[in-house]
């Protein structure tokens, strides 16, 4: 709900309508969504402790930023990607992607999830596919979470030393999101 809230802000502004009754109705509902969010979950507080969600959908999709950019990509892969290594920020040890069979959104995040898994120093990341049939579900669980188990303890003694962006980046001061070069050198090839 708040990624479509946010879309829909930033397609007026895309449309000149910054400023506009369309611009205002879309901040009333804004407000209206946030004030009921906060009746619901205000008794709950102390349970969720330590499980805040972000306080807006931007923080997502700016860590999702330089893997998927919200300009060239939409829908559920941003959010997945972003809110990936938002669950690493939050001290999470693997991260398991639920997709039904044959998702495009789970069909990229699997193939970003690698990246970001070594950029975050080995981070357990894993997407399981659910057609109604799985063999080995259990076993791959456990592997995972071996890997994760031990992810934890090392991580515990060994931060990784990853891209600044994602250790220390995106936080309340920070303006501008840096930019990271994923290129490679190609080796010359000698003529044969």
């Amino acid at each position: 709900v708040w990624y479509t809230h946010d879309e829909e802000r930033m397609q007026l502004i895309r449309q000149g309508q910054r400023f506009s009754l369309r611009m205002l109705g879309c901040k009333l509902r804004y407000a209206v969504m946030r004030a009921d969010e906060h009746k619901l979950t205000a008794p709950f507080e102390q349970d969720f402790a330590g499980y805040e969600e972000p306080h807006h959908i931007t923080q997502i999709l700016e860590l999702s930023r330089p893997y998927l950019p919200r300009e060239g990509a939409h829908g559920e892969m941003v959010i997945s990607v972003g809110k990936a290594i938002w669950y690493y920020k939050k001290g999470a040890a693997g991260v398991i992607d639920i997709s039904p069979f044959s998702c495009m959104n789970g069909i990229v995040c699997e193939a970003i999830y690698p990246t970001i898994s070594s950029d975050l120093g080995g981070f357990p990341m894993r997407v399981f596919y659910f057609d109604g049939i799985q063999a080995n579900l259990e076993s791959d669980l456990e592997i995972f979470m071996e890997l994760a188990n031990n992810y934890h303890r090392c991580r515990k003694h060994h931060p990784p030393k990853n891209r600044q962006l994602l250790i220390d980046g995106l936080n309340k001061n920070q303006q501008q999101t840096p930019k990271l070069s994923f290129s490679r050198q190609r080796k010359s090839r000698s003529p044969v």
